[in-house]
Parts: C-alpha cells; structure tokens; sequence
C-alpha cells in the first residue's frame, strides 16, 4: 500500500496519510472483523476522495484473516478499459509475482478469456471482471463458494437503465449464495442509495452507508 500510494516511512512515522472520507470508513469500522468487514454497504463521494483504497483495505482484511468466513472478492467494473487499469494496479500492489505470500489476481472480459476455467472453478483470490462476466461466472455453483465480497465500482451504473437492472438482480442473486456473502458499492451520491441498501439488508443495523461530507 505504501509504494502504491506513495507514502514514505520516516524517523517520525509515516508521511502521507488518508483522506477524509477514508478515515470516516475507518472510523466506522468496515475493515474491521468485529466491526463492518462482513456487512454490506456505500461508500459514496467524488473522483479522488479515496473510495477505492477502502475497497482494497476490505479486500486485505478480508483475506488475510484468519476466520473461516469466505475470504475472496470479485471486482466489478463498468469498462474494459477501466478493469485492466485496475487490475494492472492490483498486481503490482498485491500481486504473488511481485510480493511474497501475495495474492493470485486475475482478469476476465469480453475479449480476455484465458483465466475464464481457473475463474469459474474458483482458482483466485481476487478477480476483475467487466458487469456482464459476472453473469457467465454466476452459472457455476463453484465460482462464489469462497467469495465473500463483491465491489461495485462505478456506482452510477446502477442507475444506468441498461445496466442497473442486471446489476440489482446479480446482486441479490449473489447475497443468496451463502449467508457470509456481502456487497460494497463505491460511486458518487445518487438518489437512489436508500433503496439501493435495502436490496442489500432491510435491516439497518445489518449494512452501512460511509459518504464524503466535505
């Protein structure tokens, strides 16, 4: 984390730091195991207030726990373009080829295949994928069995008439999968994000909703 946002340790401690809205996620706990880490929620703000470390740092806690809750997470993202910049970030950071003990973390597409077989039989800790792979992958029972968190980027596609559907229905079908199961949706503010938890649990106290409030 520390090369990938450019934090440098010195004599007096670490220089760099999180930003406001980063802090107010981890203040509430959603990377914490006795915290929000297993709950589902929105971590809402605009470009470059720091959504997607917090995605990351649920990602690492979630996989280097030690509880027997499912350990891996699926990355959604709107574009190509966008998931192979993410997932070329990703394995520099956490990757096992550039880090010891790292993570095994693929990438599908329409157009990128080769780790479709190892994807659906659950072979990774994490995964990037465009929305509709997701669809593809959900066919086989395997694929979320040690899943227990699927990241929404671009929260806006939700309201896309195109894509928001499908993306309701995926995730609805994906809480079903097991009872550890959980979602993080990061985006800017919308309208809708009341509705949008109540598709992930109806009880409040079962989901979070962290936003920007500068």
């Amino acid at each position: 984390i520390s090369d990938k946002y450019g934090w440098q340790k010195t004599a007096d401690g670490w220089r760099g730091g999180f930003l406001p809205l980063q802090i107010r996620g981890l203040l509430r706990g959603i990377c914490d195991k006795d915290g929000l880490l297993y709950k589902s929620g929105v971590v809402s703000g605009p470009t470059s207030a720091g959504k997607t470390l917090l995605g990351e740092l649920r990602m690492l806690a979630r996989f280097y726990n030690t509880d027997e809750k499912p350990n891996k997470t699926v990355m959604l993202v709107p574009s190509k373009e966008i998931g192979l910049e993410k997932v070329k970030g990703l394995q520099q950071a956490y990757g096992h080829k550039n880090k010891e003990n790292g993570l095994r973390i693929c990438y599908s597409d329409g157009e990128r295949r080769s780790l479709d077989e190892d994807i659906r039989d659950g072979e990774f800790d994490v995964v990037v994928m465009t929305n509709e792979k997701l669809k593809y992958f959900m066919q086989n029972e395997k694929f979320l069995t040690g899943v227990g968190e699927i990241v929404i980027d671009e929260l806006g596609t939700m309201t896309d008439k195109s894509r928001g559907p499908f993306l309701e229905m995926a995730s609805a079908a994906a809480l079903k999968a097991h009872k550890d199961m959980t979602i993080l949706a990061l985006g800017r503010p919308f309208s809708g994000i009341e509705k949008l938890l109540d598709t992930f649990d109806p009880a409040e106290e079962n989901r979070f909703y962290v936003e920007d409030a500068d």
